[in-house]
């Protein structure tokens, strides 16, 4: 996992760079993706433990 968070974090940092002397819009949309990658790692991490931790879901679907 700590490459994730060092890799984000540098990308958090050139994204504030870039974002500060320019328009706010940008700093939303720089905001926005940033948020769309954090989702894209941590969502199937976050998913595959709820699996694993509540059976009652996968008997719901059946």
């Amino acid at each position: 996992m700590m490459p994730f968070c060092s890799y984000y974090t540098r990308v958090s940092v050139i994204c504030f760079l870039y974002c500060a002397p320019t328009l706010v819009q940008l700093c939303k949309m720089c905001s926005l993706w940033l948020a769309i990658h954090y989702i894209s790692v941590i969502w199937p991490l976050v998913k595959q433990r709820i699996e694993f931790y509540s059976p009652k879901s996968s008997m719901t679907q059946k």
